[in-house]
């Protein structure tokens, strides 16, 4: 059931962003606690795991180090986002 509210959720996340800020979004990208939780409905959603952050937050325009990194989750929301973030220009 879960798997299935990420799809839905992800099928209108890149419409309403372009409706919103004017651009596409060619990932989407969570967070997750694993003191707490497995990341098992990505997993099953077919998102990829990036590994783990060095457990730092952002305040104030500041990183301060909490101690709790989280996992990074990632769905790539165009067939062609590795492609296309990936590609470095020449010249």
């Amino acid at each position: 059931m879960a798997s299935r509210v990420l799809g839905l959720s992800l099928r209108r996340l890149n419409t309403d962003w372009q409706l919103t800020h004017g651009h596409p979004l060619l990932l989407a990208e969570t967070f997750v606690d694993p003191a707490r939780f497995n990341g098992t409905c990505y997993r099953a959603a077919n998102w990829q795991c990036l590994g783990e952050t060095r457990g730092d937050a952002r305040h104030a325009g500041q990183y301060h180090h909490h101690g709790h990194p989280k996992t990074v989750w990632v769905y790539p929301l165009h067939r062609r986002a590795r492609d296309w973030l990936r590609h470095t220009p020449t010249g």
